[in-house]
């Protein structure tokens, strides 16, 4: 289930300087603490985020990020909380199979630890929690919520466009990347001996000196090579327009010659063709299960929230921006007032 960002109402806000609480947490909920440290990172992320695309933040708006991130924050405290009192367990073992379903490779993990600014401690604190608060929500809240067939075939009368299927192939590939600029001698160089490379390997795989996967295992340098190259069914807007014109054009079981793209030399074989067509209501069924189920969901965790919010003491150190300063009006000079002529004698 994914985390659902709740709206909260938080009933104290500091007003008046700060305490020794205050300057450590930005918010109290029950008996745990929220670290304002690491939610002024989270919101100066989230803030940088948003300024890439060019957005400029006003201090409102700053607020209301704040506001929406301490919200959830405070929702995951309280989840957290009861399913603790529920007894509901995260093991070591737990933690490491979702770290490696997640981060096949350790310097991946270490990598998202780094940009998250977290200690690998912290991280797998942080993940033993999320994994407690899904397993808690799953047996008190999606594990009782019930789908009949009725609705699932509403769903899918009413959404027939969602289950459009466009034309796919599903292929391999083998790629060695361009390393140095892009237009640089060297970039050229590079893309020559990548070509003439794959070039030999291809005729290899011809001849049936080796077989495709296990050439993508030894030389390909993309993740897919622990796939001996596949890359699944996709469609022609999954990949770039390059890629996808090779990838539409080749008949199942055929290689192609070495072409590049803005990563480098590739070689692909396409292994299966699959044409458009409308996925019939038993193909789809157990998916809009899927989607009608996590809908109620995220209905009724806002609901157990907010009656969890109830009886819950939050106290919130998260300081509402002074309204800005509205410029004052400069006075308009009086004019002079106007003698009455006096009126010709006649």
């Amino acid at each position: 289930m994914k985390k659902v960002v709740l709206s909260l109402c938080l009933v104290i806000l500091c007003a008046f300087g700060c305490t020794k609480d205050s300057e450590k947490y930005i918010a109290i909920v029950n008996d745990g603490k929220i670290e304002r440290q690491k939610f002024d990172f989270i919101t100066d992320r989230q803030i940088k985020q948003i300024e890439k695309m060019g957005h400029k933040i006003t201090p409102d708006q700053k607020y209301g990020i704040q506001k929406m991130l301490l919200d959830n924050m405070v929702a995951i405290e309280l989840l957290t909380q009861e399913a603790k009192k529920a007894g509901v367990a995260t093991t070591d073992d737990d933690v490491n199979a979702a770290i490696k379903a997640q981060y096949p490779k350790k310097e991946d993990f270490d990598k998202v630890i780094k940009e998250n600014g977290l200690t690998e401690a912290e991280a797998r604190d942080e993940l033993k929690k999320g994994i407690t608060v899904h397993k808690f929500l799953e047996k008190e809240i999606a594990a009782k919520i019930q789908v009949d067939d009725a609705e699932i075939k509403k769903f899918y009368d009413s959404n027939k466009d969602r289950f459009k299927v466009p034309d796919q192939v599903r292929a391999s590939h083998i790629i060695l990347k361009t390393k140095a600029i892009e237009g640089s001698p060297e970039a050229e160089k590079e893309n020559m001996e990548n070509k003439a490379k794959l070039t030999a390997l291809r005729k290899d795989i011809m001849d049936k000196k080796k077989d495709f996967a296990t050439a993508a295992k030894e030389v390909s340098e993309d993740p897919s090579k622990e796939n001996g190259g596949d890359l699944g069914f996709f469609s022609r807007d999954r990949m770039i327009p390059e890629f996808t014109k090779v990838a539409f054009s080749l008949k199942p079981g055929t290689i192609s010659e070495p072409f590049k793209t803005s990563f480098g030399y590739h070689i692909m074989m396409v292994t299966e063709k699959q044409a458009a067509h409308q996925r019939s209501f038993d193909e789809a069924k157990g998916y809009i299960k899927q989607v009608l189920v996590r809908q109620k969901s995220g209905a009724k965790v806002q609901e157990y929230v907010e009656n969890l919010k109830k009886t819950a003491k939050i106290t919130s150190f998260l300081v509402e921006p002074a309204p800005a300063a509205v410029p004052a009006v400069p006075a308009v000079p009086n004019e002079p007032k106007k003698e009455d002529k006096a009126a010709p004698a006649k």
